[in-house]
């Protein structure tokens, strides 16, 4: 799906058309891709609910066999409401052995969501951008008529259902992990891509290790660190209070030619969902969440690009 909203992306951007034909052949790529979205997303949940009434069926069988006639009726009244409701209950059930299986269903609902939203939040982005560089043309080609149309169009792309549920999704998930969400940044408007783009723009960012059970090198456990990449020397400024060795100095760590202290041994980039942290790389997801080690899904703290407003240390 990446791959699909990458290739999207540069399609929509580098086809360069300027005129009424530009649009339609715009709307045409995005309603393409925003389709592929949707039924990917019906594919991975058709899936889920095929796997969560074969486990039904499953306990069934094992319940039956126990004798447990409450387990039983409690599990061919699951199976019934499941088929008719197709989703989870208000309340989880008070066998423990369905209410698992609930707890599982409602998580994987949830990642499906968060990738799903994750992609329109992407492609309306890169369609919402491509737009008004075609509408920018137009209008110093004097096409005012045709102008006009694409603004119209990048204005009901904001109220189609799929972008409002989209932005209450993460709204929503903002307010359980209190993590920031950059609103927009140059075209983008998703949390994952604007936290990269910002940093590559030089954004100072933070990384609270609120998760970290161990210290990593210098990287103490609640330590917060602060930083700025430099995208054009491919290098990474870092400094916290709680170095041991030089509280609140500005280490830098560049690849190829170092920095202040050394040279990476390859590059860490933002657009790669990396970061360098003295000399130690870190990944990061669309929530903020950063991951150590790399290749892993082990949470070790949260990164955030403070607004202007806030505090970014010194």
């Amino acid at each position: 799906m990446r791959k699909l909203i990458a290739i999207a992306g540069i399609i929509l951007i580098s086809a360069g058309i300027v005129s009424a034909k530009g649009l339609k052949t715009y709307k045409a790529i995005y309603k393409k891709n925003m389709e592929k979205i949707i039924l990917s997303h019906g594919m991975n949940m058709t899936d889920l609910r095929h796997q969560y009434t074969k486990t039904l069926d499953a306990l069934l069988t094992q319940v039956k066999q126990t004798g447990d006639l409450d387990k039983t009726m409690a599990t061919i009244n699951e199976i019934k409401r499941f088929k008719k409701e197709k989703n989870m209950p208000n309340e989880a059930s008070a066998t423990p052995e369905i209410q698992n299986q609930q707890i599982f269903f409602a998580q994987k609902t949830s990642v499906y969501e968060a990738e799903k939203t994750k992609s329109i939040m992407s492609i309306v982005s890169k369609y919402d951008c491509a737009l008004e560089g075609l509408q920018k043309k137009l209008v110093i080609n004097d096409e005012i008529d045709e102008a006009q149309k694409v603004q119209k169009e990048r204005k009901e792309i904001l109220k189609a259902e799929a972008y409002i549920s989209a932005q209450a999704f993460l709204k929503e998930k903002e307010k359980k992990t209190a993590v920031t969400v950059v609103k927009k940044i140059g075209c983008l408007r998703t949390t994952g891509d604007v936290l990269a783009a910002a940093i590559e723009q030089k954004a100072k960012f933070v990384v609270q290790f609120d998760k970290l059970s161990a210290s990593i090198g210098t990287i103490r456990p609640g330590a917060a660190l602060f930083g700025v990449y430099d995208k054009d020397t491919q290098s990474w400024e870092v400094w916290s209070s709680s170095h041991p060795g030089g509280p609140d100095y500005h280490y830098v760590y560049g690849y190829p030619g170092g920095g202040k202290v050394g040279s990476l041994r390859k590059a860490v980039r933002p657009s790669d969902n990396n970061i360098n942290l003295w000399n130690v790389t870190f990944s990061f997801d669309e929530e903020g969440n950063v991951f150590y080690p790399l290749g892993t899904k082990q949470v070790v703290g949260h990164l955030q690009v403070p607004s202007k407003k806030g505090s970014a240390n010194k």
